[in-house]
């Protein structure tokens, strides 16, 4: 039974998982339910890579605290740069192998059928066979959709429509400022409000506008969305 004095609140909840935060006069729990996929092959793999997705973001971001030297916002950054390297590492090893593990099944899979046939072999095969067809299904664009709303299939087409797609996102545009247009707004902010608009906000100003903010919008300079900062404010709000 839970005390009369603790309140829970609801701090995320979707399809995959379920988040809770309970507190007391004392301390804070933050609960959280995660639903794996129904195959227990997959809800194993699941449960492994959520570990040590948890680890690569809560090590890196709370070792050798006392250590770091600068101002807050100076130690901000290295928590933040420490825990991306920890999180590219981490998707390098656990899905950046693609090829290799599907060569590492192909191998496998020939070791097995120069073997006498027998029950076993059977399902082992059947087993490295059906993993190898899910490495491939996701380590593969088999169609996309072109500019002229058809259906674009081959290979090399493929290849090239991405190519020119990225080429034209990050090349620079020329943009021409005249120097007149600055004088055309005068100023509208007072002092007053120029000393508020500069001052430090609090952690409850911070942690307010942060969980009002969309989850999934584009992240800020520092690479991480703010679907990262809610899920893990436990960790990353209290520095």
């Amino acid at each position: 039974m839970w005390k009369s004095n603790c309140i829970i609140s609801v701090l995320e909840y979707n399809k995959n998982l379920i988040a809770v935060k309970v507190s007391d006069p004392v301390s804070d729990w933050v609960l959280v339910g995660f639903y794996g996929p129904s195959y227990a092959s997959k809800k194993a793999k699941a449960w492994m890579n959520l570990s040590a997705f948890l680890e690569s973001v809560q090590c890196p971001w709370e070792t050798n605290l006392h250590r770091q030297k600068g101002s807050y916002f100076t130690k901000l950054c290295k928590k933040q740069e420490a825990t991306r390297k920890a999180l590219r590492k981490w998707n390098k090893e656990v899905f950046g192998l693609c090829q290799t593990r599907i060569n590492l099944l192909i191998h496998k899979i020939a070791e097995i059928q120069r073997d006498e046939s027998s029950d076993w072999n059977g399902n082992t095969e059947a087993s490295l066979q059906a993993e190898l067809r899910e490495w491939r299904r996701h380590n593969n664009i088999d169609a996309i959709r072109g500019d002229d709303g058809d259906w674009i299939t081959d290979s090399c087409l493929i290849r090239q429509h991405l190519q020119e797609k990225f080429k034209n996102l990050f090349t620079a545009e020329d943009v021409n400022f005249p120097a007149q247009m600055e004088d055309l707004i005068s100023t509208v902010i007072s002092e007053e409000e120029n000393i508020a608009l500069c001052r430090i906000p609090t952690p409850e100003e911070i942690k307010s506008t942060l969980f009002h903010m969309p989850e999934l919008k584009a992240p800020g300079p520092d690479g991480f969305p703010v679907a990262f900062y809610k899920s893990y404010w436990p960790i990353v709000g209290r520095t």
